[in-house]
């Protein structure tokens, strides 16, 4: 992710946005103001704010509802694990594209926008499009730098996982399907082969091993 304004003009020295300019100049606002985040250890590739699952609840039961105009609760996860259980009114979004166009076809302008992303456990899913929505946003403006269409935006810490274990009644269904469920083994392949298109080999690898000890650990 771009950290800075120096490293941010390097990166206009080889890439343009695909974005078509917009007439509509953001105002730079300081990022992630509207919601108390928990303490987390950034890694040089992800410095997302996270926010817990209490706070999500909070948002849910319209607690700072006068600090923003529209919320997207983003669900990463995979279609079939969507069905099984997700939190209400959360959108299912798991490819770039998919992302892009909610939010960048055409960027919505002239209001407060809070996202609020998420996947199983919120471990590589849900940071990574979050990561991708904030470079792409980066892009979008790039004569405008460091304003920002979307300044507001957090991952849930723990995932679907950790929230639905206290919160179901927030959810629709109650229910809960793993991604790595054996009734949905062909679906799993399918979609891990777009995740490890859109965001290489090499993570989609880290990402199954990290799963692979979630499940494994008591």
């Amino acid at each position: 992710m771009i950290g800075s304004r120096s490293e941010f003009l390097k990166t206009l020295e080889t890439s343009t946005s695909k974005f078509a300019p917009s007439s509509y100049i953001p105002v730079a606002l300081e990022e992630c103001q509207i919601l108390p985040c928990i303490d987390y250890i950034p890694k040089p590739d992800d410095t997302t704010k996270r926010i817990s699952p209490a706070t999500l609840v909070d948002v849910l039961e319209g607690k700072y509802k006068d600090k923003y105009d529209e919320l997207f609760i983003i669900d990463c996860r995979f279609p079939y694990e969507f069905e099984g259980g997700h939190i209400k009114s959360a959108v299912n979004i798991n490819t770039t594209d998919k992302l892009e166009e909610l939010l960048f076809k055409p960027a919505i302008t002239g209001k407060r926008v809070l996202l609020i992303f998420h996947c199983e456990f919120s471990s590589e899913r849900g940071p990574r499009m979050a990561r991708h929505l904030r470079n792409q946003d980066r892009s979008a403006n790039a004569i405008h730098y460091p304003a920002l269409y979307y300044p507001e935006v957090y991952v849930m810490h723990g995932g679907y996982s950790g929230f639905f274990v206290a919160n179901r009644s927030y959810c629709w269904p109650e229910g809960y399907v793993e991604m790595q469920d054996e009734k949905h083994s062909q679906e799993f392949e399918v979609h891990m082969k777009t995740f490890s298109q859109e965001f290489s080999r090499t993570a989609s690898k880290g990402f199954l091993a990290t799963q692979s000890k979630k499940k494994t650990t008591p």
